[in-house]
């Protein structure tokens, strides 16, 4: 079985992977939509796969269903 290793970026280099600013990133984490992972204590690190993941969603048209 082989398994890759996660491709790990900062808060910044997600942000700008997305087209977003940090704090609109930093919302996504708080809500959920993306996880992040603490090291060292301070330092907050994203997968790139789970960043790019986001990025598909956010692209993807949603539904809006019109009120009768």
């Amino acid at each position: 079985m082989i398994t890759e290793n996660p491709t790990w970026i900062s808060k910044k280099q997600a942000a700008e992977h997305i087209g977003r600013t940090v704090r609109t990133l930093e919302t996504y984490v708080r809500n959920g939509q993306l996880p992040a992972y603490r090291i060292g204590g301070r330092k907050v690190v994203l997968n790139l796969k789970d960043v790019r993941r986001l990025a598909d969603e956010l692209d993807t048209p949603q539904l809006i269903r019109a009120s009768a």
